[in-house]
């Protein structure tokens, strides 16, 4: 899900860019969030049990974008549960079943704008929709991993290790994992949105390039709210950047 209103906030950080302009890079691709977006078009026959690969030709038209452009994919998968987030994916579980719950009293009722709109919020990337996607994938010839469990770290150890030149996601968390540059709001015309590292992060948070490490980053984003953490009370991003900026590396 990543930090509420992070991307805003690096306004400034960030720059329009086209997937052409990668042209013989490697990117690593945080595909859940491609399969989860495709999965609203089809939301009704997920939760009804009707088949659909309308998820997997989603992707699909993505892997071809990129061939296009000349940029390597490497699909990554989410693995196991996290325990640390135990918590926040029951939440999400229990919401989205009510939300399926409420779509089938809908339809009982005649009401199908309103069951579509349920069952759109009932959306959940099941491991049987995964794997239909990495069959698919692997059959075009391209690299995919399963990470051990959310995708996030694997995506940031891909890029910081440098066998991937950025990452391509939905998800904000990837900024304070470390990756050095990440792609958001990519789409099928191969417009996005970049946000890298080295251009300006320290400026939007108000902290001196001197003065600026990872890890007040990452405490930044804790302090305001995360899949990890609901956050202190009171405390937006702009108020946890400046507590951030006073504190010692010794300290974190």
């Amino acid at each position: 899900m990543g930090i509420k209103g992070l991307l805003p906030f690096l306004k400034n950080a960030s720059a329009p860019i086209n997937l052409a302009d990668f042209s013989g890079y490697v990117a690593a691709v945080d595909v859940y969030c491609w399969i989860h977006r495709s999965s609203y078009a089809c939301a009704s026959d997920l939760a009804l049990g009707i088949p659909t690969d309308q998820y997997v030709r989603y992707v699909i038209k993505y892997i071809n974008l990129m061939k296009s452009c000349n940029v390597k994919p490497i699909l990554v998968f989410d693995g196991s549960d996290l325990p640390s987030k135990a918590e926040t994916d029951l939440k999400r579980r229990e919401t989205k079943e009510l939300n399926r719950k409420k779509a089938a009293e809908y339809l009982m009722k005649g009401d199908k704008a309103a069951a579509q709109e349920c069952f759109e919020r009932s959306v959940f990337v099941t491991s049987e929709m995964a794997y239909e996607v990495l069959r698919a994938a692997r059959n075009m010839g391209v690299d995919c991993v399963v990470a051990p469990y959310e995708a996030d770290a694997q995506l940031a150890y891909l890029n910081r290790t440098g066998y991937a030149d950025f990452v391509i996601t939905e998800d904000s968390d990837l900024l304070l994992f470390g990756c050095r540059q990440v792609v958001f709001k990519l789409d099928l015309s191969g417009s996005g949105v970049l946000v890298a590292a080295a251009s300006g992060i320290c400026e939007c948070c108000g902290i001196p390039a001197s003065q600026f490490t990872e890890s007040k980053f990452r405490y930044m984003g804790i302090m305001a709210g995360c899949d990890y953490f609901s956050g202190i009370p009171g405390i937006g991003l702009n108020t946890a950047a400046k507590v951030s900026g006073f504190l010692n590396d010794y300290i974190l």
